[in-house]
């Protein structure tokens, strides 16, 4: 079984919206939504891969941003050959006003902003589901 460790970032708001990547026609793991982020690189620390990544994909510069937790999950790859993978995600959130204008998106379909029980009925594979649980639970203690 192939092995990856991803660092993403829960970006969101002052009223618990969350910033959500459409991923329909790059999907990897059968998701059409995901949190922004993506696999660490070899020697980067889970903060260089997160800046990078965020950086890349809404060219953006995260600077203020907090290390929360892991999660991981094993999953089927969505697209051939179909491989199975152990997945690690690191987890860091960062508060961001509710406008999209702050950011470029660079990979993927679009973003949208989702409230967390909006976020429930979204496609999302195992992981996001993992790490939307991670969301509501900071959210409940931080807002």
């Amino acid at each position: 079984m192939k092995q990856r460790t991803v660092a993403v970032v829960i970006l969101y708001t002052s009223t618990g919206k969350l910033l959500y990547q459409d991923r329909k026609s790059i999907k990897k793991w059968g998701e059409e939504w995901c949190t922004f982020g993506g696999g660490m690189e070899e020697g980067e620390t889970k903060e260089q891969a997160v800046v990078r990544e965020i950086k890349e994909e809404l060219d953006y510069d995260l600077k203020d941003f907090k290390y929360l937790t892991y999660v991981s999950a094993k999953m089927k790859r969505y697209a051939p050959p179909h491989e199975l993978w152990h997945i690690t995600a690191e987890i860091f959130v960062s508060k961001i006003a509710e406008d999209k204008s702050q950011f470029k998106i660079l990979e993927g379909d679009g973003m949208e902003f989702y409230t967390v029980p909006q976020a429930r009925n979204l496609t999302l594979n195992a992981l996001e589901y993992q790490i939307l649980n991670v969301a509501e639970q900071y959210l409940g203690k931080n807002l």
